[in-house]
């Protein structure tokens, strides 16, 4: 049975979950735990640092860190036993992964502040997943890896999932299909599917639990709000399943809000005077003569052309 929250105080049950997952992924080789610590940064709580007279401490800087759980820590150092003794294979396995999901941009990384551990033979290497940096922390991290939380994420379960999906190996592709065995029943993150032969076909399939198989499929998009870009609308069909029936008339739908809006941009000069908030509203009430499922597309669908409209710029073409 495992031992329970040893400090509920301090320490979020999302967080002690976390580590338990991680005495799961290396049973022999974990060694003591180390949540809560009072001194300065992520160890200790937002509550302690400024009863401490710490208020400039890096760890509650920025809107996030300001935001969540005063009462809760925001870092694990999870020991390595083996690197304890000089051997670095294991704590290597997991900081090669983490390493290739920070050069990737890996969406799972979403909550994270940081993480120092140790890739080679080397210094430790030390990743910041805010600033999208490196730099070396000191020594101890030869034999531990240390993982610091956003405070806004402290009892958000899906990104300590999404960590624990990157250290057991799993390729993106099966935390984005809800087949991770830390995000049971398809509660993955959003992500867009794109139509390569009909550019009018977007919809969010991020919550569907059906696999992609044997789909043809490119991700053309890692960071931030993933899109994945397939040859057909059959194999995207592989994905949503039923849901993606309509699929024509989904793509009907949005091809007609486009028309509609690029036909507000060619109305002759001067017969329409729109303030940005009007142009907000405009397109709000667009979006809602659409059906259910394209309303959450709309956003991405006419992004060409609503960057005329709010200011943002059009994406590159895919």
């Amino acid at each position: 049975m495992a031992p329970p929250n040893p400090d509920p105080s301090r320490i979020t049950a999302e967080l002690w979950r976390f580590v338990r997952a991680l005495q799961e992924l290396e049973p022999t080789d974990t060694g003591d735990l180390y949540p809560y610590a009072d001194k300065p940064g992520y160890h200790n709580t937002r509550r302690r640092l400024i009863e401490r007279g710490l208020t400039n401490d890096y760890s509650i800087r920025s809107a996030d860190d300001k935001a969540g759980p005063d009462w809760a820590c925001g870092a694990f150092d999870w020991i390595s036993k083996s690197a304890q003794r000089g051997d670095r294979r294991i704590i290597n396995r997991y900081g090669q992964r983490v390493r290739a999901a920070y050069q990737a941009r890996d969406p799972r990384l979403h909550g994270w502040r940081e993480v120092l551990t140790q890739v080679d033979a080397g210094v430790p290497e030390g990743y910041d997943l805010v600033g999208w940096y490196t730099r070396t922390p000191d020594g101890t991290h030869d034999w531990h890896t240390h993982f610091s939380k956003l405070r806004r994420y402290l009892a958000h379960w899906p990104s300590y999932a999404g960590m624990l999906s990157i250290l057991a190996g799993e390729p993106l592709t099966v935390w984005l299909t809800g087949r991770s065995r830390y995000s049971p029943g398809g509660k993955s993150i959003m992500w867009m599917g794109k139509v390569r032969s009909d550019p009018s076909i977007w919809v969010p399939v991020g919550q569907y639990r059906s696999h992609i198989g044997a789909a043809a499929f490119v991700i053309l998009q890692a960071a931030g709000w993933p899109i994945v870009e397939f040859a057909s609308a059959a194999d995207l069909a592989q994905v949503m399943g039923p849901d993606l029936a309509t699929a024509p008339a989904i793509g009907a739908e949005l091809a007609a809000l486009r028309a509609q809006v690029a036909a507000l941009e060619t109305r002759p000069a001067g017969t329409l005077t729109l303030t940005p908030e009007d142009r907000v509203e405009l397109v709000a009430g667009l979006v809602m003569q659409v059906g259910p499922i394209a309303q959450q597309a709309a956003e991405a669908a006419v992004r060409a052309v609503l960057g005329s409209l709010d200011g943002a710029s059009p994406p590159a073409a895919g």
